[in-house]
């Protein structure tokens, strides 16, 4: 896991190299998360995630993009009338490789941890 934050550090601070084609940005949007346990079921809760990315390009159709997020989910549970609820705070690092198509089309994928 060391190496893994290590690596997204490195990526967030080598837009230096890349000046001419890096982006810092910021993201944010809502959640809708729910939590699953045997024999279990809660009902969905909205919330949100905020962050910061840096987005740099390795070519004209590829880009990697770390993010640093923080993400608030959880589920709500309602028995004999009393309800339940249960807040989790989560700090996501995902770095995403990204290939581009045409203009603002992207097919991302990379890992997460959190």
């Amino acid at each position: 896991m060391k190496k893994i934050i290590l690596f997204s550090l490195v990526l967030l601070r080598s837009n230096v190299l890349l000046a001419q084609h890096s982006t810092f940005g910021l993201k944010a949007g809502a959640n809708f998360s729910n939590l699953w346990v045997k024999d279990n079921s809660t009902d969905y809760i909205t919330g949100f995630h905020v962050g910061a990315l840096s987005h740099f390009h390795l070519s004209s159709n590829w880009a990697i993009q770390p993010e640093l997020l923080y993400s608030a989910q959880g589920a709500e549970k309602t028995v004999a009338n009393v309800k339940t609820k249960t807040n989790l705070n989560y700090v996501n690092i995902p770095v995403l490789l990204q290939r581009m198509f045409g203009v603002g089309f992207r097919l991302e994928a990379g890992p997460q941890i959190g």
